[in-house]
């Protein structure tokens, strides 16, 4: 498979996953990736393999708000490990080739916090694990295979 199909298979995929765990639906098109009817989640995947930096498109942090009005949104930061090489994976081989998966879910606020990029294919805000909110802030949550942080005493835990 190349990448760039493994990243949107891996990515859909990845989201399924984290809707099944609290009971969410997963968006077929553009917009918030999980979501329910209180709550949404965009989703940002990382291979373990790759450098632990997760990028969000600039525009994404107002316009999803817009779209999601009333609803308690997050970001979530998710680290996988496929099983095989990219090249040898084939579309049948999915889900049971993403293991490993560890996510961060931090509120929607935290991204406007961070600076935004501008290189030419910009405007990006880099979502880095080393500035994420401390560890301490977080409950860690083991299910369907990986493992959850998710801020103490938000609505999320309150699902878990």
């Amino acid at each position: 498979m190349d990448y760039r199909s493994f990243t949107t298979f891996c990515a859909h995929h990845n989201a399924k996953w984290l809707a099944g765990i609290f009971g969410f639906n997963c968006t077929t098109g553009n917009g918030i990736d999980v979501f329910g009817e209180e709550h949404g989640i965009e989703l940002k995947n990382r291979s373990r393999d790759w450098y632990p930096t997760w990028t969000i498109h600039a525009y994404q942090i107002d316009l999803f708000q817009k779209q999601n009005p009333g609803k308690e949104l997050f970001w979530g930061f998710l680290l996988y490990r496929p099983t095989k090489t990219v090249r040898s994976i084939r579309p049948r081989d999915f889900p049971s080739v993403i293991t490993d998966r560890e996510v961060w879910l931090i509120d929607w606020d935290w991204a406007k916090t961070q600076p935004v990029h501008h290189p030419r294919t910009g405007p990006y805000v880099y979502a880095r694990q080393k500035y994420f909110p401390p560890n301490n802030t977080f409950s860690c949550h083991k299910r369907n295979g990986g493992i959850l942080h998710v801020p103490k005493n938000s609505s999320l835990e309150d699902l878990l």
